[in-house]
């Protein structure tokens, strides 16, 4: 579209030679949108992260509620100029995506941090029995 007003610019100089409309014909619309819940750590009764023996963070995953994928599909359909009578459809579902790769980071990131804790503490259990 650039190339083609450029052209005509270069052609007829800075004066406004029109619009072009093209109408288009749309059989119908199909949309599919999928949504990811939540990931939420789990805790113990001390407020303590649960830890699994394999050393990850136990977490509980929480689907998109009923109502959220309803207003969600409500959006898409707005956004769209869905048509039922014309055939559109619009699907709005809740998968659960792969987030392996970020709890282990995530994982790694609080093993690290436990055992910089850990040392400090033995350090300072050092200095308190030489003092």
């Amino acid at each position: 579209r650039a190339k083609v007003w450029n052209a005509l610019q270069q052609t007829f100089g800075n004066d406004r030679v029109g619009d072009l409309y093209i109408k288009i014909d749309i059989d119908r619309i199909t949309v599919s949108v999928n949504i990811d819940g939540t990931w939420k750590k789990k805790y113990d009764e001390n407020g303590d992260l649960i830890i699994t023996p394999s050393g990850a963070i136990e977490r509980e995953y929480i689907p998109v509620s009923k109502e959220d994928l309803e207003t969600a599909t409500l959006l898409v359909q707005n956004a769209i100029g869905y048509d039922r009578s014309r055939g559109d459809n619009v699907s709005v579902v809740c998968i659960q995506f792969d987030r392996n790769e970020q709890f282990e980071k995530e994982d790694e990131a609080y093993r690290r941090q436990q055992q910089k804790r850990q040392r400090s503490i033995a350090g300072m259990r050092r200095q308190w029995e030489r003092d």
